[in-house]
């Protein structure tokens, strides 16, 4: 038998004892073993398996991937970069841990840590409240922005447009919005459609 073929067939087994030693009873049927297959696994040591993985003749075990399924799990996977690298910009960009908390359900720890990794300097202390002119072209540039798009992104968008932490946009966004006490603005101006966001690297991409 081929090693890699050992190899893998080792492996299965493995998986197979996990499963019952878990009692999981429908993901073994799932399998397509018999009960009395089972139960002779069951009772095999770790030296019957070896055994069993390298001096087996023939190929008994099978792989078939549902390339649906698999495209499905491709997909899952971008959206979780893709996340993740707006979080990270966000991150970048002065959230602080009770934003990114609110937006992702992060912990301490992991804010912590993406700081760490990020290079950037302790978070600690009250931010500074911008005057009333930086916030009256915060709510501008928020209303002028499309109220359609990802809300992260609507935030590093005004961050990239007015240079105000995004940790303290989001402090006054909600504050206006639960107050209903917004600044006083011109009419507002489209904001470009190819203004660059802040992001965890120079060279990576938050689309």
């Amino acid at each position: 038998m081929n090693p890699h073929h050992q190899e893998f067939t080792l492996h299965a087994f493995l998986y197979i004892t996990r499963l019952l030693a878990e009692q999981r009873d429908r993901e073994i049927l799932q399998l397509g073993l018999r009960p009395e297959q089972t139960d002779a696994i069951r009772r095999m040591t770790t030296a019957d398996l070896h055994e069993m993985s390298l001096n087996v003749r023939g190929h008994f075990l099978e792989i078939r991937l549902d390339p649906d399924a698999f495209d499905a799990a491709l997909s899952t996977l971008a959206r979780r970069k893709q996340d993740e690298s707006l979080n990270l910009a966000l991150i970048q960009a002065g959230a602080r841990y009770e934003m990114m908390h609110h937006f992702c359900g992060m912990t301490t720890d992991e804010y912590a840590r993406h700081r760490r990794n990020l290079e950037l300097a302790d978070g600690r202390g009250r931010p500074q409240i911008p005057d009333e002119e930086t916030q009256a072209l915060i709510w501008q540039c928020w209303l002028d922005c499309d109220k359609e798009i990802d809300l992260k992104r609507r935030y590093l968008k005004v961050h990239a447009r007015t240079g105000v932490p995004v940790g303290t946009i989001w402090k006054l966004i909600e504050e206006w919005d639960l107050t209903g006490l917004t600044p006083i603005v011109q009419p507002p101006a489209k904001i470009d459609s190819d203004d660059h966001t802040a992001g965890p690297t120079k060279n990576e991409s938050l689309t």
